[in-house]
């Protein structure tokens, strides 16, 4: 059985929807800062796990902080300059509390652990008048807290110089890389503070915990002129320019000089300097091994 449809065309229409957020102005104030939220401390890599390189990248921002920054106190030599301003016009707080070195030059005094922020908030200009410590930035670290649920985390962050490729003037002496051991390891736990008859709501009081342990262990490569092996013997026949006996008026001098057949003002014989010429101090000194010993002045590392 043949049934034949007749279809209608319908009308055409097109509609073109754009959505989109407006961008929220802030009209309070006409400060000029920065907020690194705690979702966002954690997906950002530190070198070193020290929270204060979040302050570098901020608008404005300049420091002289090495590229492994260590957790620990953030010291004058390498501080952090916002606009322009002097390093030690700067504050650094957490939870509202001065982590300020006065005595230190700018330095800060604790540097929590990442894992402990809540946020990072670095006032660079125009703030607000509660922040009339500093003339230059102020930097504001809140700390976790707990919430109505327990939770909890642990971690560990490890480097070894077994996982690492040898540089290269360890490769060319032939020598293992410098020694690195670095382990940061911890854990945190927050939640209610709950008591028979107080709180069983968990709407009143809660704590937060977070420990951190820090072991590090870095080698280094002294990489100078090492002296010449025959040189500690007084054997100077390498060099070009002739050594000289000492010119003295010291007759006990000139007659020990005497004793080896040498003349003041005159060149050792082979740039050779008799044994029984050297100071017993420096002898002493020289067998301490201080000094690194070489073949024909190459370089040294050790």
């Amino acid at each position: 059985v043949r049934a034949d449809v007749h279809l209608e065309v319908g009308a055409t229409q097109e509609s073109i929807t754009v959505e989109a957020n407006a961008t929220q102005v802030q009209a309070d104030t006409n400060e000029v800062s920065s907020l690194i939220t705690g979702n966002q401390i954690t997906q950002l890599d530190t070198n070193g796990r020290n929270p204060i390189q979040l302050a570098t990248l901020m608008p404005g921002a300049a420091s002289s902080l090495p590229d492994f920054n260590a957790p620990t106190a953030l010291s004058s030599n390498n501080n952090i300059s916002f606009n322009g301003q002097r390093p030690q016009h700067n504050v650094w707080l957490i939870d509202g509390g001065e982590n300020y070195d006065r005595g230190g030059g700018g330095g800060m005094i604790v540097s929590p652990s990442p894992d402990s922020l809540a946020e990072f908030r670095v006032l660079a200009s125009n703030y607000g008048a509660e922040y009339g410590q500093a003339s230059g930035g102020t930097t504001s670290i809140a700390l976790k807290s707990g919430t109505r649920d327990f939770h909890g985390g642990a971690w560990e962050f490890n480097r070894n110089d077994y996982f690492d490729a040898n540089n290269f003037f360890s490769n060319m002496q032939g020598t293992p890389p410098p020694k690195l051991r670095y382990n940061a390891y911890g854990f945190n736990i927050g939640g209610p503070v709950i008591f028979p008859h107080y709180n069983h709501d968990r709407q009143k009081t809660f704590f937060f915990y977070n420990m951190e342990w820090r072991k590090l262990i870095q080698g280094n490569q002294i990489n100078v002129n090492a002296i010449p092996a025959p040189e500690f013997t007084g054997d100077f026949s390498a060099l070009a320019t002739p050594l000289r006996v000492p010119t003295t008026s010291d007759s006990a001098a000139i007659a020990k000089f005497a004793q080896y057949g040498l003349t003041p003002g005159q060149a050792f014989p082979g740039n050779k300097i008799p044994a029984g010429l050297f100071d017993p101090n420096v002898v002493k000194l020289l067998q301490t091994g201080i000094f690194p010993r070489g073949l024909n002045g190459r370089k040294f590392v050790g």
